[in-house]
């Protein structure tokens, strides 16, 4: 059986960085197929999502080695256009 801190041990928490840039990369290749507009309300809409889910299961334990989704949503609109 697999124990968490067994599965906890194999992966290692992101730095806000890391995640920033994974996001802006996620939003650039939405950009190509969908346009800038729609890219980030795409995003937006899934982190807003993310972060009224960040408390149940299984996201709670999924964001431990993450940074918040707050931080993510509040770069990801800093981002987008006005």
């Amino acid at each position: 059986m697999v124990t968490d801190s067994n599965v906890q041990s194999e992966y290692r928490a992101y730095d806000r960085e890391e995640e920033n840039a994974a996001d802006r990369y996620g939003q650039d290749l939405l950009e190509l197929i969908i346009g800038r507009v729609r890219a980030c309300q795409a995003e937006i809409a899934l982190l807003e999502r993310l972060e009224a889910a960040k408390t149940s299961r299984p996201w709670a334990a999924w964001l431990s080695t993450h940074p918040k989704p707050e931080a993510r949503l509040k770069e990801a609109k800093e981002h987008c256009p006005g």
